[in-house]
């Protein structure tokens, strides 16, 4: 599920025409019966346009070059998600796969795993060439309401690192994170376990260690966004 989840995901980030990345968010993508489409947070396309309007401003997907106003599906108004046009050749280009699909609301006390690709870790060695590295932990579910559901990191003494990378510090600063996908390990009709997306990452909070996702089950087949 590990592999899953970085294979869906990619960095969206915008620059003045080789200069420096302004900002980035995180995006993953979906296939659905009706459509493909990226997903990300409705605050990095916010973000994305305040610089847009202020000076002249280039947009990537990854290594494509994109102008996310016209790609522009779905946005939510209370929700924090958006969702934008891909095409197969496209996501191919990327080599990214798609999330599992339908989504599923996670109970309190479910694990999840949390993905995305923090600002701080991002590197520029040459003009127009940036690269990413990735944030992801498992986590508990601490709250769930009719929007999001949170999660509350627990102290370093009581994690693990698993992937053998180092555990971040405490009080990380996420930013860049936000649009990443967040899958839930749940239970089936049929009494199997299995991973289900179940939130697109949306804040974190440095002092408490807190994360917040938009819930998933807003997005619909068609990459409209309800609420």
């Amino acid at each position: 599920m590990v592999q899953t989840i970085m294979n869906s995901t990619t960095a969206i980030y915008w620059h003045a025409d080789g200069g420096p990345v302004l900002h980035n968010g995180s995006m993953f993508f979906v296939r659905t019966q009706e459509a493909l489409f990226g997903v990300t947070a409705r605050h990095v396309y916010q973000g994305y346009l305040e610089c847009a309007e202020a000076e002249p401003t280039i947009c990537q997907i990854g290594d494509l070059v994109v102008t996310p106003q016209e790609r522009l599906i779905g946005m939510g108004t209370d929700i924090d998600i958006a969702t934008f046009h891909i095409t197969p050749s496209e996501l191919a280009e990327l080599g990214n796969i798609t999330v599992p699909w339908p989504p599923k609301v996670p109970p309190v006390g479910a694990g999840v795993f949390v993905y995305g690709l923090p600002g701080i870790a991002r590197d520029m060695p040459a003009p127009r060439m940036v690269t990413f590295k990735h944030f992801i932990a498992l986590m508990c579910v601490d709250s769930v309401s009719e929007r999001a559901i949170s999660m509350v990191r627990q102290p370093n003494e009581e994690m693990l690192d698993v992937l053998g990378k180092g555990l971040p510090p405490p009080n990380m600063d996420i930013g860049g994170m936000s649009g990443g996908p967040i899958a839930a390990h749940m239970n089936t009709p049929m009494g199997l376990t299995c991973w289900f997306l179940s939130a697109v990452v949306s804040e974190g909070h440095q002092a408490y260690d807190i994360i917040h996702g938009a819930r998933a089950d807003r997005i619909n087949d068609d990459g409209t966004v309800s609420g």
